[in-house]
């Protein structure tokens, strides 16, 4: 859902012009990466794919961490990609301040897109 808001959002700060230029994958399978995530992530190789992890940020804490890894070690992370988590701090009961948030998801999508425009310039 976070996702699906920070998209929303970037259309209407126009970041992107339409919802269809960001596609959200939703990969919930925790103990390894799903066979469908290899399959789609290849079709992004020029482009970038940025990870959002609901969970904390840090060791033990976050899955796709581990997913990131495994596929970098079998080539199929594209050289373009970001990763964005909540942050490993303290919860207080009832808050969602230290949640995964759209803001933090359309700041990384930005510093994504800056790296993206950068290795465009560098192949002109």
């Amino acid at each position: 859902v976070t996702a699906l808001r920070a998209r929303r959002a970037m259309v209407e700060s126009g970041t992107i012009s339409d919802e269809g230029e960001v596609d959200i994958v939703d990969c919930p399978y925790l103990s390894g990466v799903p066979d469908s995530l290899r399959e789609v992530l290849p079709s992004y190789s020029s482009g970038g794919v940025l990870f959002a992890d609901i969970c904390k940020e840090g060791p033990g804490s976050n899955v796709l961490s581990s997913h990131i890894t495994q596929l970098r070690g079998e080539g199929l992370l594209p050289d373009n990609w970001e990763f964005v988590a909540a942050p490993r701090t303290y919860n207080p009961l009832g808050s969602t301040l230290t949640f995964l948030n759209e803001e933090d998801i359309v700041t990384a999508f930005r510093k994504l897109m800056g790296r993206e425009q950068d290795h465009s310039m560098d192949k002109e």
